[in-house]
């Protein structure tokens, strides 16, 4: 967290890491800690490396260690699947991802990242925002120093609007508009195919047969939400819309389909989800705004899963499309239920429509394989001490 004269990462196949490759990364400071960040380059396939961060002033981390994927070819994947999950009502769900994560190939966190801007419940006239952030990171060091780890911006995310930082002027415009969760992480916005992203914010990748595209839910498209607490707008941050078309439309070319016939979406709030629901399924609220702005770009390019938090719970969908089930359309999977000091949602009243599958306020996490053939999806609850799969489906092709 502190400054240093340069921001080096050190890499080898080597443990003693004799002759390792050396990258010169970047750092920077949004308040008062600095953050670093590094990107390595010619990393082969299905290798371990070992590496370490800092510089010779003010010293080294400990030497980590991680094994690339294996590319285009890698036949199969798992990920771990996590949302709304911060510091309190989530040991039981972190003690069982540090155990998961070693024989997963990523995990992945569909917003709302370790609550530092609830800290001020827990202590109304305290400036607990960034403590949290650090607290929280420095669990997820169990995971991420070894296991990839892939975000998308939520509400959350957007700013500090404790007492103690609503009174501070200085406070409030350095901890607003994502600044934290834009300098503590970076996604492969820059690498994204077939055009850059933008941060954290929108970006793409592939893993094995799976395309993910990652998009924001908070900001940046018709009538988008900005929650906002300070005054201070949060976003916007480019023409989102005209990215996630262009992205959408390039996984579902012939070519692209061939190599990653999945296609997966990750943001943070939910189109399809009985917490902003009519009587008869039809969506308000969040949910018909992202859908008046999404939703046709998603089916018109086959999307397979969708995944979203934002709701304390699990909801699945049905194959759906215009508040119909159709077999062609995208499942709308809600993992919201990391668990965080507000506890979960069920005060679910109206009549489960024909496209809502399954809907339970349990705290849990998912586990998603895959392969040329098959997409295979499990919720896991975690009312006893081992994971239970309580839903499950299977898209194949």
């Amino acid at each position: 967290n502190n400054q240093t004269n340069t921001s080096v990462c050190q890499y080898s196949t080597d443990a003693s890491l004799r002759g390792a490759n050396v990258t010169v990364g970047t750092q920077s400071s949004y308040y008062a800690t600095w953050q670093h960040h590094a990107v390595t380059h010619a990393l082969k396939y299905s290798t371990q490396y070992f590496y370490r961060c800092g510089d010779s002033f003010a010293g080294f981390s400990g030497v980590f260690n991680f094994t690339t994927s294996g590319g285009p070819s890698q036949e199969s994947i798992t990920v771990l699947q996590v949302g709304d999950m911060g510091v309190y009502n989530s040991w039981d769900n972190r003690q069982l991802i540090d155990q998961l994560a070693p024989s997963a190939d990523m995990l992945m966190w569909s917003g709302d990242i370790c609550y530092a801007d609830d800290a001020f419940l827990h202590d109304p006239l305290g400036f607990g925002y960034e403590l949290t952030w650090d607290v929280c990171q420095t669990w997820l060091e169990n995971v991420t120093t070894s296991t990839p780890f892939m975000t998308a911006p939520g509400n959350h995310e957007a700013e500090c609007h404790s007492p103690a930082c609503l009174l501070d002027e200085h406070r409030k415009e350095s901890l607003h508009n994502f600044s934290a969760y834009t300098h503590r992480f970076r996604m492969p916005s820059a690498e994204s195919l077939p055009s850059p992203g933008t941060l954290n914010q929108w970006y793409s990748y592939t893993m094995g047969p799976v395309r993910f595209i990652h998009h924001d839910s908070e900001t940046s498209y018709p009538n988008s939400p900005n929650d906002s607490y300070t005054g201070l707008n949060n976003g916007p941050f480019g023409d989102q819309l005209a990215w996630v078309k262009s992205a959408l439309e390039f996984a579902n070319t012939p070519e692209e389909r061939a190599k990653h016939p999945w296609v997966i979406v990750t943001a943070h709030r939910p189109l399809y989800s009985l917490a902003e629901c009519e009587d008869d399924g039809q969506q308000r609220g969040s949910g018909a705004v992202m859908s008046a702005a999404f939703e046709d770009l998603y089916y018109q390019n086959n999307v397979d899963v969708h995944i979203s938090g934002h709701v304390h719970a699990y909801e699945r969908s049905h194959p759906v499309y215009n508040n119909t089930v159709d077999e062609t359309g995208p499942v709308y999977v809600t993992i919201g239920d990391g668990g965080n000091r507000e506890g979960l949602y069920d005060a679910w009243t109206q009549p489960q429509p024909a496209w809502s599958a399954v809907r339970k306020a349990e705290y849990g996490h998912g586990v998603l394989r895959a392969n040329s053939t098959a997409l295979a999806w499990e919720w896991h609850t975690i009312t006893t001490d081992e994971p239970v799969v309580s839903d499950s489906f299977v898209r194949t092709l």
